[in-house]
């Protein structure tokens, strides 16, 4: 007994487990001071909501010509700029850009991205700008859709649905910058908009310096309906994001500080089934193929070609979706493609060309892909054979890839497609792909 108590007295302390502490919180510079836009509330909403995701602790000026020239900017991991008004003066901007350039992360918000018109270090950071062809249409709710899945920001990331705000239109390529959208939204005429699709969310890099930059968040001064805009949980959520990894390059925000559900990925599919025949756009003889969320597409069945290609969603409407009689299903979301041209013909070696039109067979599955089935008759009783398999690619943007296999041309022949280009297929693989860019300077 005496032995066992000694050993019991010697015997190690073992210690509850304990949760790791929380990551020290990034500092953070929010500039505001001025605007045409309410910045008393915004910078107050921004500041709560930076902190309330746990991973920033923010100081705020109010007066950045004096806090940008004279104070020790190295302890800021990143500056978030809601601020539109007059210039800083040369010894705060120098420091700024300066700043940036070494690692200093920057987060543009709305109409920041009017300020500094001729400062072309920050016109180099924002990309795009609020210039002389700049506008916008009326205050709305809208979607706002995730364009480039393969970004920390947006990996995951679900659209934004019904967000209240100002949609950007038109704005300016400043710099030259190079500069990658992640998301995107349809600026609709009804709501006098340009009826195009508008950049809402990009980043580019300045010198080390990760430059994140929304055109959302517009708050009217005296209008407090337009405040719905910074108080969406969706905004807060895509604000935090954007600014951890213009502070740290990577992204642990958790959705759930903001009463979201958790990130998670899109599933590959959209809906089901997701291959299906049916009248779409009031256009008979349609297939749509719903590769993801991201990209949609429709065939036509009568010509077998793609006619249209779109990222969003798909409204099913009609007896057999929704028990109504009269609609059909409608596109909706990004219009990606709509080719003006289409047809099939034979090139000869001779260069003669035969025009010919194919025949639609149907389509099948294959480890989990769609194999859409084409036939074109030959003289002689002959057939060729085309298979088209389509998926989507992201490489940064939307990428469609089209996958053929060719069997039954004769030697010294080959298939041309056109189909919003000319296309040559030969005998056996082909491969196309259709790259959509938001990348376009507006005029």
């Amino acid at each position: 007994m005496r032995i066992l108590v000694l050993l019991a007295m010697f015997a190690p302390v073992v210690a509850a487990s304990e949760p790791p502490p929380p990551p020290p919180r990034i500092p953070v510079l929010l500039i505001t001071g001025e605007n045409n836009h309410d910045f008393d509330f915004t910078s107050k909403i921004h500041v709560e909501t930076l902190e309330k995701s746990a991973r920033f602790k923010v100081t705020v000026t109010r007066d950045p010509k004096k806090t940008l020239a004279t104070d020790d900017l190295r302890a800021y991991k990143v500056f978030v700029v809601d601020y539109n008004g007059t210039r800083w003066g040369a010894d705060a901007e120098k420091q700024f850009a300066e700043w940036v350039q070494k690692g200093t992360g920057v987060v543009i918000i709305h109409a920041a991205n009017n300020a500094f018109e001729g400062w072309k270090e920050y016109e180099s950071m924002i990309a795009l700008g609020w210039r002389k062809t700049a506008g916008h249409g009326r205050f709305h709710t809208f979607d706002v859709d995730v364009v480039d899945r393969n970004h920390p920001i947006t990996a995951g990331l679900p659209a934004m649905k019904a967000h209240p705000d100002e949609l950007y239109h038109g704005l300016t390529h400043l710099q030259g910058a190079d500069y990658r959208v992640l998301l995107a939204a349809h600026s609709s005429r009804k709501s006098r908009g340009t009826g195009k699709v508008e950049p809402m969310a990009l980043v580019t890099r300045f010198g080390k310096g990760r430059v994140f930059h929304t055109t959302l968040g517009h708050v009217w001064r005296n209008v407090p309906p337009t405040r719905r805009s910074i108080t969406d949980p969706q905004f807060r959520l895509l604000l935090a994001r954007g600014a951890e990894w213009a502070a740290t390059g990577k992204v642990t925000t958790d959705p759930s500080v903001f009463g979201l559900p958790v990130v998670a990925e899109p599933a590959q599919r959209p809906i089901s089934p997701w291959v299906y025949r049916c009248v779409l756009d009031k256009r008979a003889r349609t297939v749509v193929v719903a590769l993801d969320e991201h990209m949609m597409l429709a065939y036509d069945a009568a010509n077998c070609s793609l006619y249209k290609a779109w990222g969003g969603r798909l409204e099913l409407k009609g007896s057999v979706h929704d028990d109504s009689h009269g609609p059909q299903p409608e596109a909706g979301g990004l219009p990606y493609f709509e080719p003006t041209s289409h047809g099939w013909r034979i090139l000869h070696a001779d260069r003669t060309v035969e025009v010919v039109k194919p025949r639609w067979l149907g389509y099948r599955f294959e480890n989990g892909r769609v194999v859409l089935q084409y036939a074109i008759a030959r003289d002689g009783g002959k057939t060729i054979r085309v298979d088209e398999s389509p998926e989507h690619e992201t490489a940064g943007r939307p990428v469609l890839a089209r996958h053929f296999v060719v069997k039954g041309l004769g030697e010294d022949e080959s298939l041309e497609l056109t189909n919003g280009g000319a296309f040559n297929l030969r005998e056996g693989a082909s491969r196309i792909l259709h790259t959509f860019s938001l990348k376009e300077d507006p005029k």
